[in-house]
């Protein structure tokens, strides 16, 4: 079989974390700064790519909370998804390798979001809110898997904000219980899809994760007035990161899910399961273009081809590893190689802070994470042990992270 190597996978991850530990040390690191306060929840990364010499007002310590709370919290609703749908595809079983590997990543992105209550409120806060946080997505599980009722994760929800009205009894968290409760409403509609097996059911699991911005809008204005950190969370600067941010990762994950119904159906791309993903990806890719490109329906629509057009080279390159297709493979590489410089040549034209090279160099994590992700998929059905694919889906998201930082740099530049 034409495959890369094994250590790719382990080398991307390394790569990314790498960046993102550097990053979140320099992030911050300018010398106009203000922002002292080491109670201030780091920000999720920057790129090797520079968009000005000063700090934009998107990579204030308060947009950088914003922006992470927005990704751990859609990360959540899709990480619990992508278990329940392992499982059931396992007969139910949550001890299957696939959705117990997929279970591990969801409490790895648990762990970073209870973090960053702990640098708010305290190390033994974040513990509690971590405790509490597992009990609310238990109980989601149990709903789709083990016989649990709505009750129960209301329950546990209204448990995870009186725990966090306890920790500052001063905020106002109606916000951040609003968005909680409006996808938790979203979240139980699609795990009946899941466990039915309805082929549309990640158009829904989107649903559950578009209504986790406002949750973490809600508790970034909490914790961003406790910490009196530098920077407006709800600017239009931060506003568009923590879009961007949600929206790039989502397309990781959903593209994601989409290959491995892919590998599923035996390389058929047209089955029922990868046509219900990639519907869901479709709407991801609209919501994209409209971010990148508000003024111009035009732009937009090239856009959506552009992205669309690597979306399809991902899928190309899927198949033609299950068929052990060297040809197809090399294509497959040369379409996303093409995409990343014909997505660059559109923000450079209409954005003076961009390149083409440095937008085609700052998709390439994005686009390897896949490729690994791919392969790892594809070796993980001929019997790869251990499973590493949902790790390394979540490296393609935190990629993605990373690109919004940069992107919405760029988009907010002073044109003059």
């Amino acid at each position: 079989m034409v495959t890369r190597t094994p250590s790719r996978a382990t080398s991307l991850i390394a790569v990314i974390a790498v960046v993102f530990l550097l990053a979140t040390a320099c992030g911050d690191d300018s010398s106009d700064s203000t922002s002292t306060d080491t109670s201030a929840v780091p920000a999720d990364g920057a790129t090797a790519t520079t968009v000005a010499a000063e700090d934009p007002p998107s990579e204030s310590a308060a947009a950088g909370l914003r922006s992470d709370l927005t990704a751990l919290f859609e990360e959540q609703v899709y990480l619990t998804g992508f278990t329940i749908e392992s499982a059931v595809s396992s007969g139910g079983d949550l001890a299957a390798p696939e959705a117990a590997a997929m279970a591990e990543a969801s409490t790895a992105s648990a762990v970073e979001l209870s973090d960053n209550v702990g640098a708010a409120y305290g190390v033994i806060a974040g513990v509690d809110f971590g405790e509490a946080w597992d009990a609310h997505q238990a109980a989601i599980v149990d709903f789709a898997l083990a016989g649990g009722s709505a009750e129960a994760v209301t329950t546990e929800r209204d448990a995870v904000v009186a725990l966090l009205e306890g920790f500052d009894p001063e905020a106002d968290l109606s916000t951040f219980a609003a968005g909680l409760e409006a996808s938790d409403g979203e979240m139980l509609t699609t795990v009946e899809g899941l466990t039915a097996g309805t082929p549309a059911a990640a158009v829904e699991l989107r649903a559950a994760a578009e209504e986790m911005p406002v949750a973490a809008l809600g508790l970034a204005e909490a914790i961003a007035t406790h910490s009196a950190l530098e920077g407006e969370v709800d600017s239009p600067e931060s506003a568009l990161r923590a879009d961007l941010t949600g929206l790039m990762q989502e397309s990781a994950l959903l593209t994601g899910l989409g290959l491995s119904e892919i590998v599923q159906a035996d390389g058929d791309s047209a089955a029922a399961g990868p046509v219900g993903v990639f519907a869901a990806v479709d709407e991801n890719t609209v919501a994209l273009a409209e971010a990148f490109l508000p003024e111009d329906q035009a732009q937009r629509d090239v856009f959506d081809e552009i992205w669309g057009s690597h979306i399809a080279a991902f899928e190309d390159y899927t198949t033609a590893v299950l068929a052990d297709d060297a040809e197809g493979i090399q294509a497959a590489d040369d379409a996303i190689v093409t995409f990343r410089d014909d997505l660059g040549v559109v923000l450079a034209d209409t954005y003076p802070a961009f390149t083409k090279e440095a937008v085609a160099e700052e998709l390439v994590p994005h686009t390897d994470s896949i490729v690994a992700y791919a392969d790892a998929l594809v070796a993980e059905s001929l019997g790869a042990d251990p499973i590493e694919s949902p790790t390394l889906l979540r490296a393609a998201g935190l990629a993605m992270r990373l690109a919004a930082r940069y992107f919405t740099g760029g988009l907010t530049a002073p044109t003059a």
